[in-house]
C-alpha cells in the first residue's frame, strides 16, 4: 500500500513529509519542461526528486557517482528518509538486546504531555536518556531538560542518522548502563 501512495505521492506531499522529517531542501522550477526538482539534504548524500502534473518521476543521488534509478529504487529511497534516526535507534534496540521506547511520552512540569522521538530508559540516569532529533519539538525537549530526570541528547544526524554497531555502542557505554536487566556483554 506505501509503495502505491509513494507512486502516486504528489508534490505537496512530498515537501510535508520533508517538512516534518526537517531535511534541508531546495525547490528549482524548470522552464524547459514544467518540472519541479526537490534537491534534498539527507546529511550522508544529496538527492533530487524530479515532479512532474502526475507526481514524482525520477531520482537522481549524489555520492560518489549519479545514478539515476527505475520508479521503485525512487520509492525505497523516500521511504528511506521517513524516520531514519528513529530507524537508527530501533536496529540498535534489535540488534543490541536494549529496550528503547518510540515515540516517548512524558508530563511536562506544567503537566501538558510532550513527545519526543524516544527514550532508553537503561541508560543515562533517573528515567534514562531522551534521543531528541531535528524534528522534536524544542519545547518538549526543553521540558523534559527541566525535569531533570533524564540525560539529554543532541545527536549528529551524520553520524546517527544510520545505526553503526561500533558508534552506537561506545555512545552508550559513555551514557552508562541503569538497566534493572541483565547487563549485555558487549558494555563495558
Amino acid at each position: 500500500m506505501l509503495c502505491l501512495i509513494l507512486k502516486k505521492m504528489k508534490l505537496f506531499e512530498f515537501l510535508k513529509i520533508l517538512n516534518k522529517e526537517k531535511f534541508p531542501f531546495q525547490l528549482e522550477y524548470q522552464d524547459w519542461s514544467g518540472n519541479i526538482l526537490v534537491k534534498v539534504e539527507t546529511f550522508s548524500n544529496i538527492e533530487i526528486y524530479s515532479f512532474n502534473e502526475d507526481g514524482i518521476f525520477d531520482h537522481t543521488e549524489y555520492i560518489e557517482s549519479n545514478t539515476t534509478e527505475d520508479e521503485n529504487v525512487i520509492i525505497a529511497k523516500i521511504t528511506d528518509l521517513i524516520n531514519r534516526p528513529e530507524r537508527a535507534w530501533i536496529d540498535a534496540s534489535k540488534d543490541l538486546g536494549i529496550e528503547f521506547i518510540h515515540p516517548y511520552i512524558f508530563k511536562g512540569l506544567n503537566d501538558v504531555e510532550y513527545e519526543v522521538t524516544g527514550l532508553l530508559p537503561e541508560f543515562g540516569f533517573d528515567k534514562g536518556v531522551i534521543i531528541s532529533t531535528r524534528k522534536s519539538d524544542e519545547e518538549a525537549v526543553l521540558m523534559a531538560d527541566l525535569a531533570n530526570e533524564y540525560l539529554m541528547t543532541a545527536l549528529n544526524p551524520n553520524s546517527y542518522d544510520k545505526y553503526d554497531r561500533a558508534l552506537f555502542i561506545e555512545t552508550l557505554n559513555e551514557w552508562g548502563w541503569i538497566g534493572k536487566g541483565k547487563k549485555p556483554i558487549w558494555i563495558k
